[in-house]
């Protein structure tokens, strides 16, 4: 098992115990833990960087911009999420 299914499965056990149905992790320090060392920061002062993870019982998810996203596919996301990309204008 690799690093990110044991920590989907932690997390998805840690869910069901709560009877919690998902986990939005947004901060820089959450990034690079479900992404296994990943970095979703641009200005490093800031504590939110530009995306964000959500995860469930059925599915992990990269939720980001359309500017940013092809180089958090390339260069930060591992296997195993999906992602969801919006518009720069979109995401508060």
């Amino acid at each position: 098992m690799s690093e990110l299914e044991r920590k989907l499965t932690d997390v998805r056990r840690a869910l069901s115990s709560e009877g919690l149905t998902g986990l939005r992790l947004r901060g820089v320090d959450w990034w690079a833990w479900a992404t296994c060392g990943g970095s979703s920061s641009v200005i490093m002062t800031n504590e939110i960087g530009v995306a964000e993870i959500l995860i469930t019982e059925r599915g992990a998810w990269v939720i980001t911009n359309k500017v940013e996203h092809p180089r958090l596919k390339e260069e930060e996301v591992p296997q195993g999420y999906e992602t969801v990309v919006f518009g720069w204008q979109d995401i508060d």
